[in-house]
């Protein structure tokens, strides 16, 4: 009996509309999320790209202005700054040594337990911070 009411109801023009229309919102919302991801994805990439080119043309500059030490001063004056950019400097001759390197390690990027925000006491999310 209840094989016969499946049977029946698959045939019924209400389910087979609620089906395609199930199909319809299935593939429509999995083209969105995959063109926001795509947009998002371009978006984060070029400003990227722009930082580094920012980055790397004030470096140049330097470089020109000061050479290697230069280049170096700019960089600590920088990193005093507080700038949040963690790049990797390395400076290259042409035969390959390496002349010059300058990296940020993560745990001179992040800031340490102590500076961060604190959740006003009496959150819903456990007991108050004292």
């Amino acid at each position: 009996m209840p094989s016969r009411f499946l049977s029946r109801g698959a045939r019924t023009i209400g389910v087979r509309l609620a089906l395609w229309y199930l199909g319809f919102f299935l593939v429509g919302t999995t083209v969105l999320c995959w063109f926001a991801y795509v947009l998002i994805a371009s978006s984060l990439e070029a400003r990227d790209r722009a930082s580094m080119l920012e980055e790397l043309n004030e470096l140049v500059a330097e470089y020109r202005r000061g050479g290697i030490e230069g280049m170096a001063r700019f960089l600590e004056a920088e990193e005093g700054s507080g700038v949040d950019e963690p790049f990797q400097v390395r400076v290259v001759a042409r035969e390959g040594s390496v002349r010059f390197v300058k990296s940020r390690s993560i745990r001179q990027v992040a800031r340490p337990v102590d500076a961060w925000p604190r959740r006003p006491s009496g959150g819903r999310d456990g007991p108050p911070v004292g």
